[in-house]
């Protein structure tokens, strides 16, 4: 019997191994109603607005509000294609041109999109926050040049 036991524990362990890389991550599919809504830079007029196309779809808008006239900076939409998650971006400063990030989760992140090849991001990370409070990380691939925007719930819009 204890012979069995520890055959039981090398064919776990063995199948754990062989199952690949992240196959202890969370890989929940993503919800993508938690996103809907117009969230607030903390202590910022600079906003991001996503609306729900479909139960694999939503598209968001980042604007800033600054000058009391909003000044569109991003295009943004999370959609998914063939069974795999894609955040893309348009940004105003490579002229609105798309860039995609797949989506690689994380223990700590359920949303987070990589793209090794773009420039600046590589990783893009968001968290939706039960508080109604909302993180959204950007970085290279190596985790450097972390720049890092709190959002809260906005009322508006």
């Amino acid at each position: 019997m204890k012979n069995l036991s520890y055959l039981l524990v090398i064919v776990l362990v063995a199948a754990a191994c062989s199952a690949g890389k992240g196959s202890l991550f969370n890989k929940k599919d993503i919800d993508l109603k938690g996103l809907i809504g117009t969230w607030q830079r903390k202590n910022e007029q600079k906003f991001e607005k996503w609306a729900l196309v479909s139960p694999t779809e939503c598209i968001g808008v980042a604007y800033d509000m600054s000058t009391g006239v909003a000044s569109i900076d991003e295009n943004m939409r999370l959609f998914k294609m063939d069974n795999t998650w894609i955040f893309e971006v348009k940004h105003k400063e490579h002229d609105f041109k798309p860039v995609q990030f797949a989506w690689q989760p994380d223990p700590a992140y359920r949303m987070r999109f990589v793209n090794e090849k773009n420039d600046y991001p590589q990783v893009i990370w968001y968290k939706v926050k039960s508080d109604s409070t909302m993180t959204a990380d950007i970085s290279d691939i190596k985790g450097g040049n972390l720049v890092m925007f709190d959002f809260i719930k906005s009322q508006k819009k």
